[in-house]
């Protein structure tokens, strides 16, 4: 081989190298990325609600309180998709009724 394809084919292992090691730093970098986006997500709430009384430092949910909480959050829900599906017409409307 002549001086000139030794450097060229150097040259072509040294990029060869250093694309591999970036390539598998990025892929760490966007793991990380990923679980650290997944800490992020915070809990659903439930709305509980407690009585009046409120003696103690804690409470206890049985499977009914939860159950009703979780009613009445897909009813809110679903009252808030008819509202907005409900402005969406009227503002359809008042659109057709400028024309």
């Amino acid at each position: 081989m002549s001086s000139e394809a030794k450097k060229v084919s150097s040259l072509i292992y040294h990029l060869a190298n250093q694309n591999e090691l970036l390539t598998d730093k990025n892929k760490g970098l966007r793991k990380a990325l990923t679980t650290k986006k997944k800490h992020n997500k915070k809990p659903k709430v439930l709305d509980l609600q407690q009585r009046k009384k409120y003696y103690s430092g804690a409470v206890w949910w049985s499977l009914r309180k939860k159950c009703e909480a979780k009613q009445r959050e897909a009813t809110n829900k679903r009252r808030a998709e008819e509202e907005n599906l409900q402005k969406a017409k009227i503002k359809k409307l008042k659109a057709s009724n400028a024309l």
